[in-house]
């Protein structure tokens, strides 16, 4: 039996087994005065440190002393030598301060200068900034500490980079005991310095091996800390056959590896550490085909080069694969089941007095099966939580030792790690610190390995698991990029599709727990994502499509069809469908012509074509083809998000962002790239411009992707026209037939806002899979989605390889439960979800941002056209009318979805007849208390669930109605208040006084009657601005003139007072100045709603806040800022103070000569500024 070895007995044999390493050198011998033979060591170390730092060149010598004497410090020794070179030996402020009054004064003396002659003027200029630059030489070496010579010098003494490693660790260690400044600015200046000093570009990489020197190999086995080594056989064996160890050196510490990588040679990929640590290899190096990374001892962007070693040393290896441990997943598990069961402890009432409804900051952990198998495991049926058992279990640590418990936490654990792993970050990065180092190095999370660590330590920080991260080559620095840039998280489809599945079963759940839809029966709720669509579906079975359409053109895939259902009645307890008169009868017309331009004869080779004509009026028809590649569709950009969205241009767009936040919505950036390409380098510009000035309606048109470059280009020219005052003369029109989701939800607010939303016409068949693409993940689906597009495209030939595809299906199943994922999220959104992980569900699962936008009208037949504008309720019938009939196979669901793409050209001889339907308005008209089991929209039959979600959208559009009615029922109440305000300012005014300052000085009775409104009125527009961030306000709310200009009015009489407010019970003093720290948000917003409609830079319209720019400009001058300081400041307040003068935003009382502002600007400013201000005529009026 092989003894194992302690690593002290384990360093004599490594010592006695090979040859001595060579005989050190001797020392220098040391030069100077020598310590106090009767000194302390840490008085001995000092006087040594003291030799070192104070000499412009320290010795060798007492840089050697003062290393080994720091060495023999305990711990009370190292501190008091840390602490005198931190403070002894910094920055020498008495000195800085003397050079700075001296520049100060050269400064002044040189601008107060006043030399006769422009030559003699330029001289002293000369002569003052050659004092500047040398005194400015002197303040940088003056700035910098008194130690960073002797750091540099010890960092040039041979072993003195490692002694200043020891300094920085012990600094780290002192500095949680005592945070004190200049031990910070120490560590500051030391971390800085050992960057640069063991740069990676400096350390060189050796093979280590058996016959490497024994000092070398105490070291590694010293080091190694993830699997310890045993004994001296087994430090030979993992140096050894199918094994390799490498190390990285800098030359300033020979014989220190500062990092080192332990590789096994495989033939697979190992899921378990016992795979690893063989006595035996398993695999003749030869036949080995996969290199696993089991130790790596620090965090450095080095394994490329281990890995360029590899496949130069053993080319048959071509798989890069670590298995590594999860050391800080059991610890976040346990304080994630701690707090839920402390919340399950302390809210119980509130769920009790909330009807039963999931606490707002509860999370379901566990899913019911595993909850189940959890309680079937322990033989209990009743009692405990399954997260309260959970804990139990697992704090126990014997669960390793029952067959039932591992079978029952497999499910769990297994999830949970992959949640852990992928989904938890820390400042936009992975919580766990060893998946953190291999995605900063490019890895992938490959594989997560149940009991793969049964040691002690594996079970207690992991639960056994470790997970192998593997290393594609191709793709190392793109994964690195993307990781470091946006966080993004590579892993395999195995662990993303286990992920999104779970994910989904956690949104449906949602809908269930708050009776927000239907609850499934036991035969649906299955584990096969086939079946977890069903979930939704509940007994629903959608139909094929218009099978009486005619099929797609020659040349074009036919999917198979079968005879459609019956569409079943509409409920009894609705009244019928109602027909709307959205389109005007030249309108359909010219939207038949749209069809016809869409679905040409031949394919165009044009990036646009414009087709002129005079019925049913002059137009000018502007047609986008359509593209077939997917590169078209998503950028190969490293770093983009995984739905290839990307900011809009502000410049192109400027209305489409968030008013209050200011965010800028989100659109396909290659859509938005091909439509800029199409402005810059096409005559598109010079066309539209000469149908505009032709006084010829504008029209944008396109089927597939043409269709979402004519939607973009219909909002540029909606943007234009806006800009120009002309939008409702042009009219612009844009009809688009099948095309894709361009937008966020922030671009279709930003479209609804501006009323634009009307213009842009949708029409879809509801089976088309096309408008959908976009909800899946497009970065990581290239292959699937050109799959897709070959299906589709008009040159595909019906019996090419590519209508055969098997990537078909697996993509259909994709985009089924990415469609579900984003309809449940929205779902619980505005039907009343409160559970805290509605919050937090995207960082579980990537959802996409892409929202419908415009009026949509479903072809649900030859003869009926369903009209919604409703976006909510569009994104719903996008899932709904896709559900799987449990007896139907994705194949023939896939092909009749890519069929329906090319069956619009009905719409060009239908267009005249067909009838438009609300079918919105008919759903959410239903009887209350009695909800419809099943409706139908043409012959697509719709679950109970479906209606139930329509018709929840539809109510909430209608309470976003009432809420504005609501706030309109206020605006009296507004306009009374500032009325009063109003007089009140006229009465201050005819005192003499600035209304600001009177209200400042709070001395009259009208001033607390002033006072009173300002906080009413603050209640009332903060409950506005806070329904307009919820979107409890219709999106066309934000658009409405009169309350744009009721919030100016406000912002403009109202926010001086909260300034002199503020300023008055001198907030600036604890909380910051008004304008960074104190401004409400009803302010900013109203701020930013008057920008946006009159078209105004942003941050243009400050006037509300002079008297903060005063207040801050004041408070300065009084701490001692001298005016040149701040002329900039006053001069841009003086001319902005002017402009709004005169454009009426502020009002005379500014310039009354009893003004505070007067009174500064008299006798605070220069007479020399005063007498050239563009103020000064009004301040004398």
């Amino acid at each position: 039996m092989t003894r194992n070895h302690t690593p002290k007995t384990l360093a004599v044999l490594l010592r006695a087994r090979m040859q001595s390493d060579p005989i050190p050198t001797p020392p220098p011998p040391r030069t100077g005065p020598d310590p106090d033979p009767a000194a302390t060591p840490a008085a001995t170390v000092r006087h040594w440190l003291h030799a070192s730092a104070s000499a412009a060149s320290p010795s060798a010598a007492a840089l050697d002393s003062f290393s080994d004497g720091y060495r023999s410090l305990d711990r009370v020794g190292r501190r008091e030598i840390l602490c005198s070179l931190a403070t002894e030996y910094d920055v020498p402020r008495a000195r800085v301060r003397d050079l700075m009054r001296q520049y100060m004064g050269v400064a002044s003396a040189a601008a107060a200068s006043g030399a006769d002659g422009a030559e003699a003027e330029e001289e002293v200029k000369e002569g003052a900034a050659s004092a500047l630059y040398r005194m400015e030489r002197g303040l940088r070496d003056a700035l910098r500490p008194r130690y960073a010579g002797f750091l540099e010098a010890m960092n040039a003494q041979p072993g003195g980079l490692k002694l200043l490693a020891v300094l920085r660790a012990d600094l780290l260690a002192l500095l949680g005991e005592e945070n004190a400044p200049a031990l910070r600015a120490l560590d500051s200046y030391l971390k800085e310095k050992l960057v640069t000093w063991l740069s990676p570009a400096a350390l060189t990489l050796h093979h280590i091996t058996w016959d490497d020197p024994a000092s070398l190999l105490e070291k590694i086995v010293a080091y190694e800390a993830v699997h310890p080594i045993r004994n001296l056989i087994d430090l030979k064996r993992r140096l050894g056959v199918g094994r390799r160890c490498f190390g990285y050196f800098h030359p300033a510490i020979p014989g220190e590896p500062l990092i080192f990588i332990e590789v096994a040679l495989l033939k697979d990929m190992a899921a378990s550490i016992q795979e690893v640590l063989w006595d035996d290899p398993p695999t003749p190096e030869s036949e080995a085909t996969c290199a696993l990374f089991y130790s790596i001892s620090s965090t450095q962007f080095l394994l490329k080069r281990v890995i360029d070693m590899l496949r130069r040393d053993m080319p048959s290896v071509q798989t890069f694969a670590t298995l590594s441990p999860i050391p800080g997943f059991m610890q976040w598990l346990l304080a994630k089941l701690a707090s839920q069961i402390k919340l399950s402890e302390t809210e119980s009432e509130e769920r009790n007095s909330l009807g039963g409804a999931c606490s707002t900051f509860r999370e379901s952990i566990l899913l019911p099966d595993e909850e189940r198998m959890i309680h079937d495991a322990i033989e209990q049926a009743d009692g405990n939580q399954g997260i309260e058992l959970l804990q139990d279990i697992l704090k126990s640590r014997q669960w390793v030792k029952s067959e039932k418990l591992l079978a029952a936490l497999k499910s769990p654990l297994m999830r949970l790690c992959a949640r852990y792993l992928a989904r938890e970050k820390k400042r936009g990065k992975a919580l766990d610190a060893v998946a953190n180092f291999h995605l900063q190095n490019g890895a992938m999370i490959e594989r997560i390995n149940w009991m793969a660590d049964q040691s002690e330590k594996g079970i207690q920080q992991s639960g056994g698991i470790m997970v192998n991260y593997l290393y594609r080559l191709e793709n190392i620095e793109e994964y690195a990029l993307s990781y470091s840039g946006t966080g993004l998280i590579h892993s395999s489809s195995s662990l993303s599709h286990s992920k999104k599945s779970k994910c989904e079963c956690i949104l449906l759940l949602l809908l269930l727990c708050h009776g927000l839809c239907p609850a499934p029966t036991a035969s649906q709720a299955g584990s096969h994502p086939k079946q977890l669509l069903l979930l939704s579906a509940a007994t629903s079975q959608p139909s094929a499509a218009a099978a009486a359409q005619p099929p797609r053109p020659s040349g074009s895939p036919s999917g198979g069809s079968r005879p459609p259902s019956p569409p079943l009645p509409m409920p009894t307890d609705s009244p019928p469908p109602r027909r709307v008169a959205s389109l005007s009868d030249d309108d359909r017309l010219l939207v038949a012509h749209c069809a016809a331009l869409s679905f040409p004869s031949s394919s165009p080779s044009a990036s646009f074509e414009v087709h002129h004509a005079s019925h049913p009026y002059p137009c000018a028809a502007f047609a986008f083809p359509p593209s077939w590649s997917a590169a078209d569709w998503m950028g190969g950009d490293v770093g983009r998000p995984p739905f290839g969205d990307a900011e809009v241009d502000p410049a192109l767009f400027p209305s489409l962002r968030a008013i209050g936040s200011g965010v800028p919505a989100r659109t396909n950036a290659v859509f938005l790239a091909a439509f800029r390409r199409l402005l810059d380098g096409s005559p598109l510009q010079s066309e539209v411009s000469k149908a505009v000035a032709d006084e010829k309606r504008v029209v944008f048109t396109g089927h597939s992707s043409g269709g979402a470059i004519a939607t973009l280009a219909a909002i540029w020219f909606l943007e234009k026209c806006t800009r120009q005052g002309s939008v409702n003369q042009a009219h612009p029109f844009c009809v688009t037939f099948g095309a894709p989701l361009i937008g966020d939800n922030i671009f279709n607010h930003a479209v609804r806002r501006e009323g634009w939303s009307r213009c842009i016409l949708h029409f879809l068949l509801p089976l088309d899979i096309v408008p959908r693409i976009p909800l899946t993940p497009l970065a990581s689906l290239r292959e699937e989605i050109q799959s897709v597009l070959d299906w589709i495209s008009p040159q595909t030939p019906n019996n090419s390889p590519a209508g055969r595809s098997l990537v078909i299906p697996e993509y259909y199943e994709t985009l089924l439960r990415s469609t579900l994922s984003i309809a449940s999220y929205e779902a619980c959104s505005f039907m009343g979800c409160t559970s805290s992980i509605l919050g937090t569900l995207t960082s579980f699962i990537d959802l996409s941002p892409y929202r419908p936008c415009g009026t949509y009208h479903f072809l649900t037949s030859s003869e009926q056209l369903i009209v919604l504008t409703n976006s909510d309720a569009v994104l719903q019938l996008l899932f709904y009318c896709l559900q799987l009939d449990p007896q139907q196979q994705l194949l023939d669901a896939a092909a009749r979805s890519l069929s329906a793409h090319w069956q619009y050209e009905p719409i060009k001889q239908c267009m005249p007849d067909i009838v438009c339907v609300d079918y919105l308005g008919t759903i959410s008209s239903t009887v209350p208390g009695r909800q419809p089991y099943r409706g139908a929209i043409g012959t697509i039959e719709l679950s109970k669930e479906a209606i139930l979600h329509l018709s929840a959208a539809a109510q909430w559009e209608k309470q976003r109605e009432r809420n504005q009615r609501k706030i309109d029922e206020s605006c009296q109440k507004i306009q009374e208040a500032l009325r009063s305000l109003n007089e009140y300012k006229r009465t201050c005014e005819l005192r003499g006084v600035s209304y600001y300052d009177s209200f400042k000085l709070q001395r009259e009775v009208h001033d607390f009657n002033a006072n009173v409104r300002r906080l009413e009125l603050a209640g009332l527009w903060d409950e506005i601005v806070e329904m307009l961030r919820r979107r409890e306000l219709p999106d066309g709310f934000e658009a409405r003139e009169e309350w744009v200009s009721l919030g100016t009015l406000f912002r403009r009489l109202v926010e001086p007072l909260d300034i002199a407010n503020y300023y008055r019970h001198s907030k600036n003093e604890d909380t910051g100045s008004y304008l960074s720290k104190g401004r409400p948000r009803r302010y900013k917003y109203t701020q930013k709603w008057h920008e946006q409609r009159q078209r105004a830079p942003v941050g243009s319209s400050l006037e509300s806040c002079f008297w903060a720019m005063v207040e801050e400009l004041q408070a300065e001058m009084v701490d001692g800022r001298a005016f040149d300081d701040l002329k900039d400041r006053v001069v841009k307040l003086e001319k902005d103070a002017q402009g709004w003068y005169n454009s009426g935003s502020l009002g005379k009382d500014v310039f009354l000569g009893s003004s505070s502002f007067v009174e500064w600007w008299r006798t605070k400013l220069p007479e020399q500024h005063r007498s050239v201000s563009c103020i000064a005529k009004l301040v004398s009026l």
